[in-house]
């Protein structure tokens, strides 16, 4: 997941002020049409412009961030709790979480 808080150069507690402003400034900096300008590194300022500048989106992408769930991720919890050491007397029998995005 791309860190769009890093991307701008700001901290995720920055205000909708913070973000337009930065955002202007690497947007003006980075644009293609200027000397120097990168292509690439201006669709990542826009992409995560695009996202911190509305609401909702911000707070779906913080939520993601925050809890980082990874597509397709296996998480396997155990009822039981089982004091032996020997592997092969563990009780393997386990609930399994598939969480996607």
């Amino acid at each position: 997941m791309k860190d769009y808080y890093l991307i701008l150069g700001i901290s995720p507690s920055a205000s909708e002020e913070d973000i337009k402003k930065a955002y202007r400034q690497l947007a003006h900096q980075y644009h293609p049409d200027k000397i120097g300008g990168d292509g690439a590194q201006f669709k990542e300022i826009n992409e995560a412009y695009q996202v911190l500048s509305d609401k909702q989106k911000r707070a779906a992408y913080d939520f993601r961030r925050n809890f980082q769930v990874v597509p397709q991720q296996y998480v396997v919890v155990y009822n039981t709790w089982n004091p032996n050491p020997n592997p092969s007397t563990w009780n393997t029998t386990g609930t399994v979480y598939y969480y996607h995005s």
